[in-house]
């Protein structure tokens, strides 16, 4: 079972994994140190040694930060801005531009960091751990490792944590945490130590959107439903997959407005049951209905894969046909490993209820 921690952010879905291996000069660096302050090294790439980290540095794919104590840095990324907090250690895996859509990834080794992703381009922003995943959107959000746990915090947006196969929505306003080989526990009202840091974060980084996210007092947000666990039975690959309703479904396929509010369900997934390995990204369709409109999440779970990473962003904000009581959303995959693949979709409300999920499957020859 894998055992890296991923935090993803972003509207791209992807089935690849960013190489760690370094790119040569002529492809670019893919972070730059903007700020420093007290004790900071860093090494531009693997095969450097560290170095006292200076204000305009390049840091290219493998290349390494660190802070000591009473110490903090801030680099600069296609995606926004990270800072890293005293006493902790980051790698620059890796940050590009693939078919329009920013791609970063950062390995957090320790200590704390704090994202704040403000671009309006599409983009897929991981952080790994060692231990868990999650997804997000246009967020500000904090991962920290210690012994081993990792704790993830948001400000704005909304983050999909990830461990052991089980997975939790974290919104605006809270927090949660993935001990090592457990899944993610739920979500929970952040702490009011927690939005203390978070207003000692907004006076470190002067941005005006975080200012807006903070509260004057503490809020209890509703806590999202945790999406259930992957079924151990991969549904057989077919080019439609519909499933099997828990009730039978009423005559009138849309809502009315004064539909009684519930969970939302998944009518069907629309994708190929055959995918080209290296091969560019193939679209797929869910189709949905919400009685009360209000369907925000949708998780893309992994039940089986060689290799695979989780996703999930807000449908409403892709419907290509519809609206929120009743309609459908497109998602983008593509995969470079020859591989059975079969993915649990999950849909959740602004209210905390998901939907039963449903399963499907592809080959990638």
């Amino acid at each position: 079972m894998r055992k890296n921690c991923w935090i993803v952010v972003g509207l791209a879905l992807t089935m690849a994994l960013t190489s760690a291996c370094a790119p040569s000069e002529d492809e670019g660096h893919t972070a730059t140190v903007v700020k420093v302050v007290n004790e900071v090294d860093a090494h531009a790439r693997p095969k450097d040694d560290w170095g006292p980290a200076e204000v305009d540095m390049v840091i290219y794919s493998g290349g390494r930060v660190r802070t000591g104590a009473a110490s903090s840095a801030q680099v600069a990324l296609l995606e926004g801005i990270v800072r890293l907090a005293s006493q902790s250690v980051f790698t620059v895996k890796g940050s590009t531009t693939r078919e329009g859509t920013l791609e970063t990834t950062l390995f957090l080794e320790e200590g704390r960091l704090w994202a704040h992703l403000t671009t309006a381009q599409e983009h897929e922003f991981t952080v790994e751990t060692g231990n868990a995943v999650a997804a997000v959107r246009d967020s500000h959000f904090s991962v920290e490792v210690t012994a081993g746990k990792t704790f993830v915090s948001v400000a704005e947006g909304q983050v999909a944590l990830t461990a052991e196969g089980q997975s939790v929505v974290v919104a605006a306003g809270q927090q949660a945490a993935a001990e090592p080989g457990q899944p993610p526990g739920p979500p929970e009202p952040m702490s009011d130590e927690e939005w203390e840091q978070w207003a000692s974060e907004a006076e470190e980084v002067h941005i005006e959107a975080l200012d807006r996210a903070l509260p004057t007092v503490t809020p209890v947000p509703p806590t999202p439903t945790a999406t259930p666990q992957a079924t151990a039975t991969p549904v057989p690959p077919t080019a439609t997959f519909t499933p099997t309703p828990t009730r039978a479904p009423t005559a009138t396929v849309t809502p009315t407005p004064t539909a009684v509010p519930g969970p939302p369900t998944i009518i069907s997934i629309d994708f190929p049951s055959e995918l080209v390995a290296g091969g560019d990204a193939v679209g797929g369709t869910v189709r949905f209905q919400d009685p009360d409109g209000d369907v925000n999440w949708v998780a893309f779970d992994v039940v089986s894969a060689i290799e695979f990473t989780p996703f999930g962003f807000n449908p409403a904000e892709h419907l290509d046909e519809g609206q929120t009581r009743d309609g459908a959303f497109g998602f983008h995959m593509w995969c470079n490993t020859v591989q059975n693949v079969t993915l649990q979709v999950t849909l959740f409300d602004a209210a905390g209820n998901s939907s039963a999920p449903v399963s499907f499957s592809f080959s990638c020859r």
